[in-house]
């Protein structure tokens, strides 16, 4: 191809791809407690009611036999912090864009929660042998937390929800789910207790084992550092090992990664993958996360919030990608934590609610 051509043609895609972009300085030595290594795009998801504020993403990559589309977000909205519009979404992205847009014919959203309970906590695994994308979600009703599933063969026409386990309030925050091959399923979740955010200092991870992704084990209780609140959980074949990405508390400053090589003892590396403030739009927290290896670097899609004190808005939710090479990842997050990410403070005067109900 004509050399002239081929850049332009190149241009002509990145501008088609073009979203809001937060640039961040290079790392300077130490780091700021806010770097991150390449650019932070602040994703337009076209959620339900307009607002495009979103939470608690989850992505999966689909096998090029998949008539729908080759990558799907889960996520949920959440204007105003609003829990009882807290709904389970599903996205598709169909080239390298970070465009995210609804397939055509997908109910948006694709869950919404009976009278006094509220859907949260979405996680998406393609199932090969049945050729179908299945969601789970987190039903909370006002004593159960309920593990359900929906399943869907293109992406857009969806099954009823099944219960598929449970535990009391809040015992099953944040399901993460792995198929790691025909047989060998896998489950984490943090379990709180009653409290919920009020005792989030106290709370555990736990997995859980299955045959099918529908029958589970009783939990294990996992050995991590501190107390994760909101985790993500991927099988890493190259380097045979298990990844989490996690916050910590209902106010969480940083998103970290910890590695594992069976799923329940947990090194974390020592320093953040992000921290609160890294953009203005996660001016205030952190939260839950998901990534993906891919080749030889891993793409992000984190969620945070600002606190808005000009408007009624209160905690502004959005969701960002970025992508960085795994070896510079691994590297930058080795090395000892420049300083301890800040915590958030209320402005004077103020009451603040916890950004996320457990």
């Amino acid at each position: 191809m004509n050399r002239t051509l081929a850049v332009g043609l190149l241009f002509i895609v990145l501008e088609a791809c073009r979203e809001t972009a937060a640039p961040v300085p290079a790392p300077t030595t130490p780091l700021p407690d806010t770097s991150v290594r390449g650019t932070l795009r602040v994703l337009t998801i076209p959620t339900a009611d307009g607002t495009g504020r979103v939470v608690h993403p989850d992505y999966v990559r689909m096998p090029a036999s998949w008539p729908g589309s080759p990558r799907y977000l889960a996520i949920t909205t959440y204007p105003a912090a609003d829990p009882t519009r807290e709904w389970p979404s599903l996205f598709s992205q169909d080239s390298a864009c970070t465009h995210w847009h609804l397939p055509v014919g997908e109910p948006n959203p694709v869950l919404q929660p009976p009278t006094a309970m509220t859907y949260t906590d979405p996680d998406v695994v393609y199932e090969p042998d049945s050729d179908q994308i299945w969601m789970y979600v987190r039903l909370v009703t006002p004593i159960w937390n309920v593990l359900q599933v929906i399943r869907s063969g293109d992406g857009v026409h969806w099954t009823p929800p099944v219960d598929i386990d449970s535990a009391p309030n809040h015992g099953m925050i944040s399901p993460a789910v792995v198929r790691r091959e025909a047989g060998d399923w896998y489950l984490w979740s943090v379990h709180a207790g009653p409290g919920g955010c009020a005792v989030a200092g106290s709370a555990f991870l736990q997995r859980r084992t299955s045959t099918d992704g529908v029958h589970w084990s009783a939990p294990d209780t996992a050995s991590i550092a501190g107390h994760p609140w909101h985790v993500d959980v991927q099988w890493i074949p190259d380097r045979k090992e298990w990844w989490a990405l996690y916050v910590e508390s209902c106010l969480p400053t940083a998103v970290r990664l910890a590695t594992s090589p069976d799923g329940l003892s947990w090194s974390v590396l020592p320093s953040p993958v992000i921290t609160a403030g890294v953009i203005p739009q996660f001016g205030d927290v952190v939260y839950r996360s998901t990534f993906a290896v891919e080749g030889d670097s891993v793409r992000f899609w984190f969620s945070g919030a600002r606190w808005d004190t000009v408007s009624d808005s209160g905690w502004v939710w959005r969701a960002a990608a970025s992508i960085e090479g795994t070896s510079s990842l691994l590297e930058r997050l080795s090395q000892p934590a420049p300083v301890a990410p800040r915590r958030f403070v209320a402005p004077r005067g103020q009451w603040v609610p916890y950004p996320e109900a457990p």
